[in-house]
């Protein structure tokens, strides 16, 4: 006869080896599941990628949207398709979709500067600030632009201060100064208009000297202006094209300014 513990041993270990058997398989299938999920991904990923590539829009957001149903937490779906609705100008689902991608990965610089465009391409500057602050790090053209976004608010006050800072950290621009000049002009503030273009007569005057031209520079002035005045029109009219930009007129001539400097 059997003792009873022997029995209890054995019957442990039959219960234990075959719980560990189905653990092992249970875990394989689900490997397996996930392996079949990740080529299912992959394949309607670069379809997805095929159909934006040949324009194909609707059927590349089909694609990726079948993408974020199995694998929702990955950013880079949302990136894709937060911009072809925003190449669709589906711009509330292009919004949301590219804060999904922002909010799953924060550090990514290609989302946060899609986000910005969007808002700019709809003139929602005041949206378009918000979204361009955290990239003035990346690069100073965007402190430029930021100028440009206060500007176009009607954020005069915080445009000028941007202008001021620019200028002690990089140094006198011409175009900053003409901002400047446009956003006194907006405020009727012709004292700092006045300024402003002092600054900049200023500025050109130290240039021409610099390069010895202020005996020869109001002749080069006739001499494009004379140019500017042949681009009129047999009617002594300026000509436009469709779109408002002055055409060239028949007796139109290059200023000759090489003859003057000789």
């Amino acid at each position: 006869m059997i003792c009873k513990p022997y029995i209890s041993i054995y019957l442990f270990i039959l219960f234990f080896s075959s719980g560990s058997a189905a653990q092992v398989q249970g875990d394989s299938l689900i490997n397996e599941d996930q392996s079949n999920l990740e080529v299912q991904f992959q394949n309607k990923f670069y379809e997805a990628l095929k159909q934006k590539g040949i324009e194909n829009y609707s059927k590349a957001i089909d694609a990726f949207v079948y993408c974020s149903e199995l694998f929702p937490d990955r950013a880079v779906i949302y990136y894709q398709l937060g911009t072809l609705y925003f190449i669709t100008k589906s711009y509330g689902r292009a919004e949301s979709n590219l804060q999904k991608a922002i909010e799953l990965d924060p550090s990514n610089f290609w989302y946060k500067e899609q986000l910005y465009k969007l808002y700019a391409a709809q003139n929602n500057f005041n949206k378009a600030i918000y979204a361009l602050i955290p990239l003035l790090d990346k690069d100073p053209i965007y402190e430029e632009e930021l100028v440009n976004l206060y500007v176009r608010a009607g954020r005069f006050e915080e445009a000028i201060v941007l202008i001021e800072a620019l200028d002690q950290r990089y140094g006198y621009n011409i175009l900053r100064d003409r901002t400047r000049v446009k956003i006194y002009k907006q405020t009727n503030d012709l004292v700092e208009v006045a300024d402003a273009l002092g600054d900049m007569l200023y500025i050109l005057c130290g240039t021409i000297i610099e390069h010895g031209l202020q005996h020869k520079i109001e002749a080069v002035f006739e001499e494009i202006q004379r140019s500017n005045m042949s681009k009129l029109g047999e009617d002594g009219q300026p000509i436009y094209r469709a779109d408002g930009k002055v055409l060239k007129g028949p007796n139109y001539f290059k200023p000759n300014i090489a003859s003057i400097l000789k």
